[in-house]
């Protein structure tokens, strides 16, 4: 008998609070959810997480993130997360650098922002409306794991009002991006669909 959608909601939220960008992203499981970097200082950053020099990838994501870039402040906010490169670790400076990245649009953010949102991490109090809310944001711009949640949000009136059809829709957004939970989630869903005689 499969598990609950509920917990294997949780297992994917607790794994990707904890994630950190040098590890895959768990729908894509290669990391193409992200916007590629535009500029050599995050191709550099990039380069020395795969090389385990998080003191190195601090430096530049400093540098980076006081220039403006939404994706280094996300990164940088995860680093806080983990107390990476030689850092304390401070949930609620990583929840401020990734709503600063979030706030200007950048999906990666929003969708890290509504985990927080969902759990009530970094000083946040559990609110599933928020996290809804980002998880659009996010899933509007192509982010396949705001997709997928957005898929169980929608499945599970979180958030939002229950809605299977939409459910539906943004798991099939999910697994063309190449998300496994989403492809079992449309599999599951027609199923249930077909059992109840609606196809």
């Amino acid at each position: 008998m499969p598990r609950s959608i509920g917990f294997r909601f949780a297992v994917v939220v607790a794994f990707l609070a904890a994630t950190l960008p040098a590890r895959a992203d768990p729908c894509t499981g290669d990391g193409h959810t992200r916007p590629a970097p535009t500029t050599e200082t995050l191709r550099n950053v990039r380069a020395a997480i795969r090389e385990y020099d998080f003191r190195r990838a601090l430096i530049m994501l400093r540098e980076a993130a006081a220039g403006g870039s939404a994706a280094a402040e996300t990164e940088l906010g995860l680093f806080y997360w983990e107390g990476r490169g030689g850092l304390e670790p401070d949930e609620r400076e990583a929840v401020r650098l990734v709503r600063l990245a979030a706030d200007r649009g950048y999906a990666r953010a929003q969708f890290k922002l509504g985990v927080f949102d969902a759990l009530g991490l970094g000083g946040l109090t559990k609110d599933d409306g928020a996290a809804a809310g980002l998880y659009i944001l996010a899933a509007a711009q192509g982010d396949a794991d705001a997709e997928e949640f957005l898929g169980v949000y929608y499945e599970n009136g979180r958030g939002v009002a229950k809605d299977t059809a939409r459910a539906l829709k943004w798991y099939r957004k999910a697994a063309a991006q190449g998300c496994f939970f989403a492809r079992d989630d449309v599999k599951r869903l027609l199923q249930k669909r077909r059992h109840a005689g609606r196809i």
